[in-house]
């Protein structure tokens, strides 16, 4: 499959096709875009092609001149070999100025960044090493390369930062022996893919590290590096390195990269430093990763701050979005301090008077704002924490009943809401009474939505309820065999729903539902297969956990 358009030839008179390198970068950039599984090797297989061609061009001019050397009057009339027809394979095809320039080979590492291939970084720096032969050796003066050139390199080479890494610092070693040739000057893109590099796999420190080395550059004064800016989206992936590394003091090291933004920019260094509300958003979400206590209160002062400067400065790209208000609502929802579900039910409640009574339309409450009231309340030690989150639930269904349609409920948001009641304290007999209604309404109310269904969270956490709310005996039996029935048929029986009717059957419900080695069965793939066809287990081994044990 070839990606060609009318504009990749030119047909001259009489019918013959005129390829240029103009032709094949054309080609090299429709399969690049083209989303092929196949891209990397039909990109090199194109490079190869313009080679071979180009080779077979200066071929036939020195053919041709050792024909001619006792015709001088034919030698002067012979066209120029950019002219010359290559043996292609067909008389109507002829090759005009083939021979591979840097653009070709960029292009071409750029396409094996966005490619599939494992080996893209090797196979990128193998095409870097071969324009820098060519070029050294004078083979091909065009393909020398430069930093664009290394930037798409660093880019394939992202899932080996350290491997990126020592590249970047090769670039600026040629560029301080070469300080005259602009074309080997780093750009802050080249800092950037390997900044991002290690933050996408947690290593937050070499991505800060990396950044260091950017701005003490930058802010040496030196004229080399004077283009060298450091801007927001560098120091960006830099915090949500932090964010997500699980690193502990990761949130305050995330606020840190933001406080410096806000220096670089206040000092007139960096205009392109100057933090917006993403990078706001992204420390607020740090704080809302941490699990400290503190981090509600954190990422509340975050969110002032944000609004402060709005205030302040009328710049609608500090202005605290929806986003912002769940971020720290969900820093509030984790803080697990004894207030901690009233103070993310106030910043909902905040959020929806600035909706409704300032008409800030950009500020209408969704699910996750919702859904993370919800989460607090059910994490929390409070009293009656189940009605509260069932109260938040019913709330948010008024507004979607009146039209918000960005509140529509979900499964999230229902199985919240049954963990509150699996968690709520079993020392009060009317407090659990209450528990085991509300768990049975919510079923009833996700049974009945058209939006979701009940998935094996529901039903493990439903057995949950019946386990730690309901006091041995018959009743209970009957609670126990009814649901673990239902999630059988429904094709929904996971590890965890396994565990959970282990935890609270009677030895006889094992015997009935698993057989003689009922208690001790260890994995749901001994089980009918109609039991679990429906099951869609979460990866809790990650792609990106995947990398960081690679780089560790």
């Amino acid at each position: 499959m070839t990606y060609v358009t009318g504009s990749d030839l030119d047909v001259e008179k009489g019918g013959k096709v005129k390829i240029t390198r103009r032709t094949f970068n054309n080609l090299i950039d429709n399969w690049a875009f083209s989303g092929h599984p196949d891209i990397h090797t039909q990109v090199e297989a194109l490079v190869q092609r313009m080679e071979d061609m180009f080779e077979r061009n200066v071929q036939a001019d020195e053919d041709d001149d050792d024909d001619d050397d006792d015709d001088y009057e034919h030698k002067e009339s012979k066209p120029a070999s950019s002219s010359t027809t290559p043996n292609t394979g067909s008389s109507s095809i002829r090759s005009y100025n083939i021979q591979p320039d840097a653009r070709t080979y960029t292009k071409a590492i750029y396409a094996l960044a966005k490619s599939s291939a494992p080996d893209a970084g090797e196979r990128a720096q193998s095409i870097l090493l071969k324009m820098m032969h060519l070029y050294e050796s004078k083979q091909n003066v065009l393909a020398k390369p430069n930093a664009h050139t290394y930037a798409g390199a660093l880019q394939a080479m992202s899932e080996d930062p350290y491997q990126a890494q020592q590249l970047l610092q090769q670039l600026v070693m040629i560029y301080e022996d070469n300080p005259n040739d602009k074309d080997f000057q780093p750009t802050d893109r080249c800092f950037h893919e390997v900044i991002h590099a290690f933050a996408k796999i947690g290593k937050a420190r070499e991505a800060e590290e990396t950044l260091n080395t950017m701005v003490s550059l930058y802010r040496s004064q030196n004229p080399m590096y004077a283009e060298l800016r450091p801007n927001r989206v560098n120091f960006n992936a830099v915090i949500h390195g932090w964010a997500n590394s699980g690193e502990q003091g990761a949130a305050e090291r995330s606020e840190e990269i933001l406080a410096r933004m806000e220096q670089l920019y206040n000092d007139g260094l960096s205009e392109d430093a100057k933090p917006n509300v993403k990078d706001y958003n992204a420390v607020i979400d740090a704080w809302s990763k941490s699990g400290l206590e503190e981090a509600g209160d954190k990422a509340e002062q975050i969110l002032d701050r944000m609004q402060e400067l709005y205030d302040q400065t009328g710049d609608i790209n500090l202005k605290p979005n929806v986003r912002s208000y769940n971020s720290a609502i969900n820093a509030w929802a984790k803080s697990r301090t004894k207030d901690s579900p009233e103070r993310a039910e106030r910043l909902l409640l905040k959020l929806k008077e600035l909706y409704d009574v300032e008409r800030q339309l950009d500020l209408q409450p969704d699910i996750h704002s919702f859904a993370s009231v919800v989460n607090a309340w059910a994490r929390s030690l409070a009293y009656g924490k189940a009605e509260r989150a069932q109260k938040i639930y019913k709330y948010m269904m008024e507004l979607y009943q009146a039209g918000n349609r960005q509140v529509r409920p979900n499964i999230v948001i229902y199985n919240s809401i049954m963990n509150a009641c699996a968690y709520t304290n079993g020392d009060d007999m009317l407090e659990q009474r209450r528990a085991i209604e509300i768990a049975s309404e919510t079923f009833r109310d996700i049974e009945q939505s058209p939006f979701c269904h009940p998935d094996p969270i529901t039903y493990g956490t439903f057995l949950k309820v019946i386990a730690t709310q309901m006091p041995a005996g018959e009743a209970r039996e009957k609670a126990v065999e009814a649901v673990f029935r239902k999630c059988c048929k429904d094709g929904q029986v996971s590890e965890m729903v396994l565990r959970q009717f282990q935890s609270c059957a009677t030895s006889e419900q094992c015997l009935k539902f698993l057989g003689n080695s009922g208690p001790d069965i260890v994995s749901v793939e001994v089980l009918p297969a109609e039991w679990r066809r429906n099951v869609i287990e979460r990866k809790t081994h990650s792609y990106n956990t995947s990398l960081r044990k690679k780089a560790a």
